[in-house]
C-alpha cells in the first residue's frame, strides 16, 4: 500500500499533463487577420467576417460555435487593409465575408443615377489558422463587382 500511495503524486501529473496536451489545441488563441480590400476600398461600406470551423467538405453548421465581427464605414473611409484579432482556436475554418458596396452616382446608360441601395457581396475562403498573421485577398471580388455595376 505505501508504494501505491508513493506513486499517486506522479499519476495525477501525468494525468494532467496528458489532458493538457490533448486539450491546448481546442483552447481560443490570439490570431491575427487580414482581409485585403485593395483600391476597391473606398466602395466598401460594411463587412461581415464569420468564423465557422471545419473546411467546406467537412464543414460544422452548429452556429453556437460561429463567431463574427461587424466593420462599418462611412463612404470612402474602408481602409486597404482591414485587421483585426479574433481570439480562435487553432485549426481549419471556413470564413464567410458579406460586404456591403456603394454604388457609383455616374450617370448609368439609361440617363438615371446609381442607386443609394448598396450591393451586397458574399465572399468566402477556407483558411487554417495557426496562431500567426493570416490575410484574406478579397480585392479581385470586389473589382469584380465594381465593374458589374
Amino acid at each position: 500500500m505505501a508504494d501505491r500511495s508513493r506513486f499517486a503524486p506522479l499519476i495525477v501529473v501525468a494525468v494532467a499533463a496528458a489532458v493538457y496536451y490533448i486539450l491546448q489545441p481546442h483552447w481560443p488563441s490570439d490570431q491575427s487577420i487580414h482581409i485585403v480590400l485593395g483600391d476597391a476600398a473606398p466602395k466598401v461600406l460594411e463587412l461581415d467576417v464569420r468564423y465557422l470551423p471545419g473546411s467546406p467538405a467537412h464543414p460544422v453548421t452548429d452556429p453556437e460555435l460561429a463567431r463574427s465581427v461587424s466593420f462599418r464605414y462611412a463612404e470612402g473611409a474602408a481602409p486597404r487593409i482591414v485587421s483585426h484579432e479574433p481570439r480562435l482556436a487553432n485549426g481549419d475554418y471556413v470564413v464567410q465575408m458579406e460586404l456591403a458596396l456603394s454604388h457609383s452616382a455616374a450617370p448609368r446608360t439609361d440617363g438615371g443615377v446609381g442607386s443609394d441601395k448598396p450591393v451586397r457581396l458574399t465572399v468566402e475562403r477556407s483558411v487554417s489558422l495557426q496562431g500567426g498573421t493570416t490575410s484574406m485577398d478579397v480585392s479581385p471580388e470586389l473589382l469584380r463587382a465594381s465593374e458589374d455595376r
